[in-house]
């Protein structure tokens, strides 16, 4: 609940480099305000805490998909590690496969969720 929030609040590298393309800012002061930023000990703890929300949180609906029978347990299980493990892996194309994998499990996740009625999101 915490670590997304603080993640996204955190410094964003495409923002600056629009902003600097845009105004026509000065791209070395621009690169120092953002390594600066990047340098921070609160930026750290929050890209870490963002991080760990989304891993986590992947790993226990991959679960939760996969324990719900209404799609093969195999979508959830592919939610879980792709969402796990993307983050972790070294190289870019490694990590995409892991991408891959994981949206392969929300599909999976669309799919339960387009067959269960809305009256079953409801309490009982």
């Amino acid at each position: 609940m915490i670590g997304i929030p603080l993640g996204i609040g955190g410094p964003n590298d495409h923002v600056l480099a629009e902003l600097t393309v845009e105004k026509q800012l000065d791209v070395g002061t621009i690169k120092q305000l953002d390594e600066a930023w990047w340098a921070m000990p609160s930026v750290g703890v929050a890209s870490l805490a963002f991080i760990l929300a989304i891993v986590i949180g992947l790993l226990l609906l991959g679960l939760a998909l996969a324990r719900c029978d209404l799609v093969p347990r195999w979508f959830g299980y592919a939610l879980a590690v792709g969402g796990f493990t993307h983050p972790f892996i070294p190289y870019h194309e490694l990590a995409g496969i892991g991408l891959i994998v994981g949206a392969v499990g929300f599909a999976g996740a669309s799919i339960a969720l387009l067959r269960t009625s809305d009256d079953e999101f409801l309490p009982g």
